[in-house]
């Protein structure tokens, strides 16, 4: 019952991690925007567009690239050769791609207005 237990405290840690990866790619997307309007990086030419843009575009390919990372890890945990009789892992991992898959376009729509909005305005 305990290894039970765990694997199942296991899998629905790996469900909210794709809302976490979201939840951090918002609050750290706009605390930069925020702050780099503060000081002024708008003003400040980079690659072709200014600074706070292309920091926050790392940022938030940092976050997707994390955030896809995970739902292939989930995903790939959804094979039928993976799921043992136990009833509770199927329902699990279903829940953990779609949870994933739900956080990585959260965070795909949140860090959009970075690249189509001007930062400061």
């Amino acid at each position: 019952m305990g290894g039970l237990r765990h694997t199942s405290a296991g899998w629905l840690l790996l469900a909210s991690a794709g809302f976490i990866v979201w939840g951090s790619a918002f609050a750290v997307l706009y605390a930069m925007q925020g702050l780099g309007c503060a000081l002024g990086l708008q003003r400040v030419a980079m690659l072709g567009s200014n600074m706070l843009t292309v920091t926050l575009a790392a940022i938030w390919l940092a976050h997707l690239l994390l955030a896809g990372c995970l739902v292939w890890l989930c995903c790939t945990r959804w094979r039928p050769r993976l799921i043992s009789q136990d009833e509770t892992k199927p329902f699990l991992t279903v829940v953990t791609c779609l949870s994933a898959a739900s956080g990585a376009f959260a965070t795909l729509y949140v860090g959009l207005p970075a690249l189509l909005l001007p930062p400061c305005g």
